[in-house]
């Protein structure tokens, strides 16, 4: 072979390891692109290295031999120039911050050869081609990065070092700085002198430089004023593993890095905490939302996505699967799930991929017909993407479009809000009390910021390590408080059985307020409330009358609303007042009035509406309920367009009776409830005429039609419950269950008195398994006759698990997909989410044909207080694999009783009922019989055989 035929070989050997290597940089592997373009310059002919007056002389004899020579050193300023980049790369995936004392990790020491390694490149390469903008910027990029990372370790040092020593290592920093400063504002000049160059790249060129001299700036205003403290040493050192870690800057000397830098880095904190020791007693751990998360996970590429290509280069190849066969999708698909796998193994235990990975995996598997057309549009695109010359990934031009930056880490949707209105003395106590506690200790745990019920991990919120989650806090900043919650070790229950470590989400500050809430249920009595609302009866009356001064109102409305019944008592109280036999400033004294007689009125019976009167009695005694509709706030909410409601008018009409029982108390003895009769009959005819009917029917129908009066949710969209997905986390689906039904329905009553079934049909053929959501506002149980004459049946026991099982009837087959037909399927019902108001039908009444109807009348025995669900709540039940304790405490109080006497058409009902609002309940008792009110003198007299409707609210009613 000739001379010129193994130079031309070695030339295009040369050429093909620089096109490979611009491939691996797109795929960012930028270890093997490296070692390719270093082979690249091994395979450049020998005489390629030609100095600078050969390039330029211009004198050579033969025109052909020059231009080869010219196409030989732009290949090599080429090569040159991408070992530059894809050195700087290799140097932002190992960049570790400094630690302080002046030790000196492996990864820095490496990390600054590379910085020297990528000066030399550029320094040979500028005497080739002295007019290349690129090769400036780069040199100026490893300057600048190593005077950052000198300063970083400077201001780590602290009293380690001599002020002599710091001040000649200040006097070498500076030196770096203003040479990457010359450098950036030379390949700014070179642009500008160039024709044919974009705005875009001299803009972005600029601003490089322009974060070259504010991270300079920060550095020496911190030196001056700080001494060697870090300007962001709060927010960027965090303790790990016995010493201080320092998080990592970002490459334009400012927070936060690149999502490679943040994805590595948190990636290695996450591995470092898994390989640590054993989970133990006390470790702390950090919620944070679950959208924010998804967001971050995005924006930095953690997860790997299952319908794009690798990304990087100028690479165009968006198409999803590259027209692959299903058989191999599917086996891509398994390869993206093992590698998902393995970071999710990082995170602490019982982790879940988040949402939107199940989204792109099943466009992954199952593309639409429209995209598979853009796919094949899309395929010819240049399959070698370049890292230098035209495109490049050094900053000046955006090479594809990513995931929006996430802003500040928002939990204040997990946080339950300060509004609610009888617990705000209870919060702020909690949170006093913890702030004393954060006086002692430096370390707040944030127990006081008290978290919604019934939040779901994988759907509402995600996990954390503190190292993680401070990494993330220092980065992106967060605008609500932090929540932290810590490992708490728990022996079972059984004998020899091991001890479980869990993270407690709710019990320590539930706990806080349980016990307040008990001692206030054991001891409230008609006076214990100070200065309660004279129109709404809420605890926080903070304005009086100016007449009068001793009527309290929480607002301007409630009073305005309230002064029809008031008028005719003002003038009286005032002269009280005058006289000295009221005491203004006196709670005792100025609730007197109202807490005497206050709710205690009865209605009149019309003809045969005991039914009626006794569920108005329990319903009106469900206070938040009350207090919305006294105050007015009801009027706001009221949908007249609501085809399944009532057009307001039974809201209305509810709220008429509402205000003559409560806010007329001291003046009327009995109140006619006409006006709702009528409403209820105009669109339920069924309760129409004097007969008698069953009060559960009307309280199931008084709660629907309040609901459609009230829906906020003007349009409602159509939303079918699906079927439940076996294969993804129960709590999961039953989470996205109920944000569906809330699609559709938002309204006062569907937030206090809805909860969600689960219902699992198992087919009798072929043994497929269906699970379905379904909302409720109020439980049947049945009741099991038994032949002794009194029975104690344990509601949360054998009352519930009558209940939950039944076989499908003809008429109510299951549709089974497996077997492609309708079974008579076993279905067993169980309660997933308990409302804050429980209202539980006793079912009482037998249909033994047409004409052979019965009572059962066992008694259940049934708690006035402290009713448990804890066992009977399936979502707050934690199984043997999970790592998070969420349940909150099913603690409720009865207060309000249907009851029915006599036959089933020929009877007679009563109601008995106590106040109560959020921070207890009293203990007196009142029986409601039509228009006679009573106090009950002995409670026992309550729990009997003629209960038929019992209303339980929950102790914590957050």
């Amino acid at each position: 072979m000739s001379t010129n035929q193994e130079a031309s070989a070695l030339l295009s050997s040369s050429k093909k390891r620089k096109e490979d290597g611009n491939r691996l940089f797109g795929n960012k592997i930028y270890s093997a692109a490296l070692a390719c373009y270093r082979a690249g310059l091994e395979d450049l002919p020998p005489y390629a290295k030609v100095t600078t007056n050969d390039q330029g002389d211009g004198n050579t004899t033969n025109d052909g031999t020059n231009d080869y020579r010219n196409e030989i050193i732009n290949l090599e300023v080429g090569l040159r120039s991408n070992i530059a980049l894809a050195l700087l790369k290799l140097a932002e995936e190992k960049q570790l911050p400094p630690l302080p004392g002046g030790v000196a990790t492996n990864n820095q020491e490496e990390v600054h050869k590379l910085y020297t390694e990528i000066e030399e490149e550029c320094n040979i390469a500028l005497q080739l081609d002295s007019m290349n903008p690129k090769l400036y910027h780069r040199r100026g990029l490893a300057r600048q990065y190593f005077a950052e990372q000198n300063q970083m370790q400077l201001q780590c040092d602290g009293d380690s070092s001599s002020s002599s020593n710091d001040d000649e290592t200040q006097l070498r920093l500076d030196e770096q700085w203003k040479l990457a400063e010359e450098d950036f504002k030379k390949s700014i000049d070179i642009l500008n002198s160039q024709t044919g160059v974009k705005k875009t790249q001299v803009d972005d060129a600029c601003k490089v430089l322009e974060n070259l001299r504010l991270t300079k700036e920060k550095s020496q205003v911190v030196m001056k004023t700080e001494g060697h403290a870090s300007f962001k040493q709060q927010q960027m050192i965090q303790s790990n593993g016995g010493h201080m870690e320092q998080i990592p800057f970002g490459s334009d000397g400012d927070f936060p890095p690149s999502p490679q830098v943040q994805r590595d880095y948190i990636l290695q904190l996450l591995s470092r905490c898994t390989t640590n020791p054993p989970i133990i007693n006390g470790e702390a751990y950090f919620l944070i939302n679950m959208e924010w998360w998804q967001s971050w996970c995005q924006y930095v590429s953690l997860f790997s996505m299952y319908t794009t290509t690798a990304e990087g280069g100028n690479s165009c190849n968006n198409n999803r699967n590259g027209g692959r066969s299903p058989m191999k999708i599917k086996q891509h698909c398994r390869q993206i799930d093992t590698s998902n796998q393995q970071i999710l193994q990082l995170l602490p235990p019982g982790a879940t991929l988040p949402p939107y990975l199940e989204q792109d995996r099943n466009e992954a598997l199952y593309p639409k017909k429209d995209e598979k057309k853009k796919k094949k549009k899309k395929k010819s695109c240049d399959s070698s993407s370049s890292s230098d010359d035209s495109d490049d990934d050094d900053g000046y031009t955006a090479m594809k479009k990513s995931p929006p930056r996430p802003g500040d880490i928002d939990n204040s949707s997990l946080i339950l809000p300060n509004n609610n209105e009888g617990w705000c003395c209870t919060i702020e106590s909690a949170q006093n009390d913890q702030q004393k506690s954060n006086n002692e200790n430096q370390e707040c745990d944030n127990d006081a910021v008290l978290l919604r019920n019934h939040l779901v991990r994988g759907y509402d919120y995600e996990l954390l390590p503190r190292e993680a989650y401070g990494a993330l806090r220092a980065w992106y900043g967060e605008s609500s408080p932090h929540i932290l919650r810590r490992v708490v070790t728990n022996a079972d229950a059984a004998v020899g059985a091991s001890t479980t470590q869990r993270v407690e989400l709710y019990s320590e500050h539930w706990d806080i307020i349980t016990r307040r809430s008990s001692s206030l249920s054991s001891s409230k009595n008609s006076n214990s409330i100070s200065f309660k609302c004279s129109a709404c009866g809420s605890p926080t009356g903070k304005s009086s009358c100016t007449r009068c001064g001793v009527a309290r109102y929480c607002n301007r409305q409630c009073q305005m609303n309230h002064w029809t019944y008031h008028k005719k008592m003002c003038s009286k109280l005032k002269k009280q007042k005058e006289e000295g036999s009221l005491d203004a400033n006196n709670s005792s004294s100025t609730n007197l009035f109202l807490d005497s007689a206050w709710g205690r009125v009865g209605l009149n019976n019309l003809g045969n509406t005991c039914f009626l009167n006794s569920a108005m009695q329990c319903m009106m005694h469900v206070a938040p309920l009350t207090r919305y509709f006294l105050s007015d706030r009801y009027s706001a909410d009221i949908n007249t367009h609501n085809i399944l409601g009532t057009g307001g008018k039974v809201a209305k009409a509810y709220a008429a009776v509402l205000k003559e029982l409560w806010m007329g108390s001291h003046q009327y003895q009995n109140v006619s409830p006409t006006a709702l009769k009528r409403a209820i009959e105009l669109f339920a005819p069924q309760f129409s005429g004097a007969s008698q009917q069953d009060s559960a029917e009307l309280i199931t129908y008084l709660l629907d039609a309040l609901h459609e009066d009230l829906n906020r949710v003007k349009n409602p969209p159509y939303v079918e419950m699906p079927d439940v997905d076996l294969g993804r986390k129960l709590s999961i689906s039953g989470a996205e269950a109920w944000q569906l039904s809330c699609i559709r329905n938002d309204s006062f009553v569907y937030d206090n008195f809805y909860g969600l079934y689960k219902s699992k049909c198992v087919c009798p053929q072929c043994n497929k398994v269906t699970v379905k959501f379904d909302p409720f506002n109020h439980i049947t149980l049945e009741i099991p006759q038994q032949p002794l004459r009194h029975m104690a049946l344990l509601l949360t026991r054998d009352c519930a698990e009558t209940f939950t099982k039944e076989r499908l009837d003809d008429e109510n087959m299951l549709y089974c997909s497996g077997c492609k037909k309708h079974v008579q399927a076993m279905k067993t019902v169980t309660l997933w989410r308990i409302p804050k108001i429980l209202v539980v039908h006793l079912k009482r009444f037998e249909y033994r044909g047409t004409f052979n109807r019965s009572k059962i009348g066992v008694l259940v025995d049934f708690p006035l207080d402290g009713l448990d669900l804890d066992s009977h709540a399936p979502q707050s039940s934690v199984a043997q694999d999970d790592f998070v304790d969420d349940r909150v405490p099913m603690m409720y109080d009865l207060f309000g009783v249907v009851n029915h006497y006599g036959r089933m058409g020929y009877g007679h009902y009563t109601a008995h009922a106590r106040r109560w609002d959020e921070t207890g309940a009293e203990q007196k008792w009142a029986e409601f019989d039509d228009e006679n009110v009573t106090d009950v003198a002995n409670t026992d007299s309550i729990v009997s055989p003629a209960a038929y409707v019992l209303f339980y609210k929950r102790r914590l009613f957050l």
